[in-house]
C-alpha cells in the first residue's frame, strides 16, 4: 500500500514537472539596446503618504519609435510630497531620475531598463494606456481603450 501511494505522488510529480518545464526553461525576450531621448516625463507624487506609491512615466524616442514605460516606488512621506523616507532604506525605491541625455536603454517586450542618476540600473514597466503627456508624439503613442492591438 505505502509503495502504491509513493509511486503515485512520484509520477505525479513527474508530469506536473513535465508540464511546468517549457515555462522553466522558456528563454527570457531578447534586450535591444538603443541609444534614447527622453521627450517627456511626467510624475504624480503620493503627498502625505503612509506606503502609498509614487508614479513616474516616461516617453522616450529609440530606434525610430515612441516608448511609453512607467515606475512605480513604494512612498512614505508626511511632511515633504518630494521626500521618500523609504529610500533610504531600500535603495531600489528612489526616484528613477535618468543618469543623462540622451542615454542608453535596453528593452523587450514588456520592460525597459535604464540607468539611474547613481548608476544603478532600474527596470520600467512598458505601459502605453495612460495618458499623461502633453507632447504630441507621446500622446499618439497612447493606446486608447477601445484601440486593437
Amino acid at each position: 500500500m505505502k509503495h502504491n501511494i509513493a509511486a503515485a505522488i512520484a509520477s505525479k510529480l513527474l508530469i506536473v514537472t513535465l508540464a511546468a518545464s517549457p515555462v522553466l526553461l522558456a528563454a527570457p525576450a531578447e534586450r535591444k539596446q538603443a541609444q534614447a531621448r527622453i521627450v517627456e516625463q511626467a510624475s504624480f507624487p503620493c503627498a502625505n503618504c503612509f506606503f502609498g506609491n509614487t508614479y513616474y512615466f516616461f516617453c522616450f524616442e529609440a530606434d525610430n519609435q515612441i516608448l511609453l514605460a512607467q515606475d512605480k516606488i513604494p512612498t512614505m512621506n508626511y511632511s515633504d510630497a518630494s521626500r521618500n523616507f523609504l529610500g533610504k532604506v531600500h535603495k531600489s525605491w528612489r526616484n528613477p531620475v535618468p543618469s543623462s541625455q540622451p542615454l542608453t536603454i535596453s528593452y523587450d517586450d514588456k520592460h525597459l531598463w535604464m540607468t539611474r542618476a547613481d548608476g544603478k540600473e532600474i527596470r520600467l514597466k512598458l505601459e502605453n494606456s495612460r495618458d499623461v503627456f502633453t507632447n504630441p508624439k507621446c500622446r499618439a503613442a497612447v493606446k486608447k481603450s477601445g484601440d486593437s492591438h
